[in-house]
């Protein structure tokens, strides 16, 4: 996804309303027995002016993700950054 002229501000609200118009947020929340949904940002390139950037849980039941992927992030490789308002306005602060 392109981050270049702010562009990764508009796609990625649009894929959270698409993701959650098509059911797929219940579908993937009963995979986990957390009720956190997590917004990934990875594999950033400053130099392309892109990332990837994914839809996620933390799986916590051992069950076979159909229509899903599955990748480990290993400890040490990721952190998390709060984010205090309203949505999609509140992450895009943080990102900035």
């Amino acid at each position: 996804m392109s981050t270049k002229d702010g562009e990764n501000y508009i796609k990625i609200p649009k894929f959270w309303e698409e993701f959650c118009q098509k059911g797929l947020d219940q579908k993937l929340m009963e995979l986990s027995d957390s009720k956190d949904m997590l917004g990934i940002c990875m594999d950033y390139s400053k130099e392309f002016e892109e990332i990837t950037y994914v839809i996620a849980i933390k799986k916590t039941k051992d069950v076979k993700l159909e229509g899903f992927e599955e990748f480990e992030i290993p400890a040490s490789t990721w952190a998390v950054f709060q984010s205090v308002g309203s949505i999609p306005d509140a992450i895009q602060k943080v990102w900035k």
